[in-house]
């Protein structure tokens, strides 16, 4: 039977419970912040039709929107190798006692939460993009819990 020490974290035996759960979010939030790349490729014109409304311009031609839309594509992928990348990499190395990663598994967290905040509040949006967003910062917000608790912090060293 397959467990968490024998997934892609590393050898957890040993880690306290907060750690074996803070891990578990960093891999689920690597997985949303996937789930949200392919999204933004499959729903591109949604996502350009949500900005145009947003800023009252639905009327003007469809050139004109994509032309003036951020650049969402780029910037979703950019974000998954970046975001994704060193969160995987902090997941991997957390299980495995690290201490750097947890530092930088909470600065990516934070600006994970930041972005999904930013995405709820600031950015128009569909209602997918909008819940996928809240489950990025309930996630993200998760990770950084469990990982500046007591026994975290106890548990990984160097």
């Amino acid at each position: 039977m397959a467990s968490l020490s024998s997934g892609p974290a590393g050898s957890m035996a040993g880690r306290s419970p907060s750690v074996r759960m803070a891990v578990l979010l960093i891999w689920t939030l690597v997985g949303l912040l996937a789930v949200r790349t392919l999204l933004t490729i499959v729903l591109l014109d949604s996502l350009i039709d949500a900005f145009a409304e947003g800023r009252g311009d639905a009327v003007l031609g469809r050139e004109y929107l994509e032309g003036a839309a951020p650049a969402f594509v780029p910037i979703a992928l950019i974000s998954l190798i970046v975001f994704g990348g060193l969160l995987a990499l902090c997941a991997i190395f957390i299980g495995k006692g690290a201490r750097w990663a947890r530092v930088t598994a909470i600065v990516m967290s934070v600006l994970a939460l930041l972005g999904a905040l930013l995405g709820i509040f600031v950015q128009p949006s569909t209602i997918l993009f909008i819940v996928i967003n809240v489950l990025v910062a309930v996630t993200a917000t998760g990770v950084i819990f469990y990982l500046i608790r007591p026994d975290a912090s106890a548990r990984l060293t160097g």
